[in-house]
């Protein structure tokens, strides 16, 4: 797994053994950012960061500074590992919890105002029967810039809420993203 463009171009990434983390493709990667054009002094917040393979693409492409949020342990460990290795620590920060936690912890995230979101869960997390509510209450409590969007890495087969309005996507055979506006969604 390499960074596709930006100051870390072709840098290769620490990625897992086996099947504990499913880096996002670098051509999804690659059509994300390219959707998303100019990213220069973005905050962004990474959910679900795995590797942490979408937010360093952010930082090589110009974001001021990234978020991680990831559960497994060790997937947080490659993903420091990850950030060491490209020396951007000062442009990071990692919460080590779930993503439904956020709501119990807004100290951590409460002086950012995020301009991007990328949600790149494990694809079975689509089929949960709760998974897009407890998404919505754990981002309500973060500030957003005006026209904020978040970009879904998922399965090509997924229903999204019908309330939510969906900017831009792609389907790449099986896999595939969706952009929505934050508002649209909270």
């Amino acid at each position: 797994m390499r960074i596709t463009k930006g100051l870390f171009k072709g840098r290769k990434l620490f990625s897992p053994k086996g099947k504990s983390a499913r880096p996002t493709l670098a051509r999804v990667r690659e059509s994300f950012f390219d959707f998303l054009g100019n990213i220069q002094d973005f905050t962004v917040l990474d959910l679900y960061a795995g590797t942490g393979a979408l937010g360093l693409e952010a930082l090589s492409r110009g974001a001021k500074e990234v978020i991680f949020v990831e559960a497994r342990y060790q997937n947080r460990e490659i993903l420091k590992k990850n950030i060491q290795l490209l020396g951007v620590e000062e442009k990071t920060k990692l919460f080590p919890g779930k993503v439904e936690n956020i709501p119990t912890k807004t100290e951590f995230f409460s002086s950012k105002t995020f301009d991007l979101v990328f949600v790149d869960p494990p694809y079975d997390y689509y089929i949960k029967e709760n998974f897009f509510f407890q998404l919505k209450e754990s981002l309500k409590v973060l500030s957003w810039a005006e026209n904020a969007a978040i970009l879904f890495d998922h399965p090509s087969k997924v229903s999204f809420p019908t309330t939510w309005e969906r900017i831009q996507g792609k389907i790449f055979g099986d896999k595939g993203w969706s952009a929505f506006w934050v508002d649209s969604l909270l």
